[in-house]
């Protein structure tokens, strides 16, 4: 009965069945991780024993040369990142129904982010509107869910429910819909990385609009950079266990939430499993397919748990390099120069937005609007 108890509840909150797994998951790599460390000790003492024993080795400093070396190369091999996808990410708010402004969060009906990747030979280059029922990234620890609204090979479909709207209802009349407005856009990345725990995949940007942040962006928890763990969820019920599949309320930003349906390929990935990282990419591109992103900002990765205790953002723990390495520093520097040919007036053409109706001023002057 206790067994049963604790499935119905583990069925009513996905977050909680994650927590759990990865609590076993991490368990199993703290066995391993001890098993290899006495593994490496047992080893340590018989190469020990047997320089003491040669009676013409090498200097002490070339040996310590070689041992740093040697190190060196066994932190980078077991600390591999690879882009999947790059491109650029816009971020977006629509104020509530029959409000012309929003004041503050409370005010926002939607937090919209458009994924537009850049070319790549052999993949599909397809746009996503993705949404986040919580309205704001997460911030360090927090686990969010994220849902793929609409997915289009045109932007001019998917910014024609950025527009404002008017509607008729049973109940009220007429209602409006405000414009979305745009108030941030950056360089992303869909990265895959490899390390002494396992293999996971980031969903990491860096801003190139605005210049400075904003009240808006704080609200919001849009930092100038930002790198979040990424995993879609297996919508079978069977892995569940009649597991309740998250919300899926309709919106009129997009096309209401629907069962997403998964190609043979990436429906053999998922067998069996609650998570997977998104790879391959091809999870991005199915409509509906539900999210989680995992504020565990870049040390956490890299097992830096001290570090990631004392950080407030991942600025404290200076930047995508600390977590990406070279990969985190090339995207950092391909954001400044972006910076330079970049404005606002490219940003409303870019997305096809209407320049009359659009609100610009929570880009301009990082405010709510």
């Amino acid at each position: 009965m206790v067994e049963t108890r604790r499935q119905e509840f583990l069925r009513k909150h996905p977050e909680e069945a994650l927590k759990e797994s990865e609590k076993l998951e991490e368990s199993r790599r703290e066995k391993e991780s001890k098993k290899r460390k006495k593994l490496e000790k047992e080893t340590g003492k018989e190469e020990e024993e047997k320089t003491v024993k040669e009676k013409e080795g090498p200097s002490t400093s070339t040996t310590k040369k070689t041992e740093s070396k040697n190190k060196k190369t066994k932190s980078e091999a077991k600390n591999i990142v690879n882009v999947l996808e790059k491109g650029h990410l816009y971020f977006l708010y629509r104020p509530k129904v029959d409000l012309k402004e929003a004041r503050d969060a409370d005010d926002i009906q939607r937090l919209i982010l458009l994924m537009i990747p850049e070319h790549q030979e052999g993949h599909e280059e397809k746009k996503r509107a993705l949404i986040i029922p919580k309205k704001k990234l997460p911030e360090k620890n927090q686990r969010l869910l994220m849902i793929n609204s609409q997915v289009d090979e045109e932007m001019d479909n998917l910014a024609e429910h950025l527009k404002k709207e008017t509607y008729q209802t049973f109940t009220r009349g007429e209602r409006t819909l405000e414009a979305c407005r745009p108030f941030a856009e950056a360089l992303y990345e869909i990265v895959e990385h490899k390390h002494d725990h396992g293999t996971h995949t980031h969903l990491t940007y860096a801003l190139v609009l605005p210049k400075r942040i904003g009240n808006v962006h704080k609200a919001l928890n849009v930092h100038r950079e930002g790198s979040f763990i990424i995993v879609i969820k297996n919508p079978d019920t069977n892995v569940w266990g009649n597991a309740k599949q998250g919300s899926t309320s309709a919106t009129r930003t997009f096309h209401p939430a629907k069962k997403p349906e998964f190609s043979p390929d990436l429906i053999k990935v998922l067998e069996g499993k609650r998570f997977v990282p998104v790879n391959p990419i091809d999870f991005l591109n199915v409509e509906g397919a539900q999210f989680i992103v995992i504020g565990a900002t870049p040390e956490e990765a890299l097992g830096h748990h001290e570090a990631l205790e004392k950080a407030n953002d991942i600025s404290d723990l200076g930047g995508l390099e600390v977590q990406l390495g070279e990969e985190g520093k090339k995207l950092e520097k391909e954001a400044k120069e972006e910076q330079k040919r970049v404005d606002e007036e490219k940003l409303v053409k870019d997305l096809h937005l209407d320049p009359k109706e659009t609100n610009l001023e929570s880009l301009k002057k990082g405010e709510f609007q």
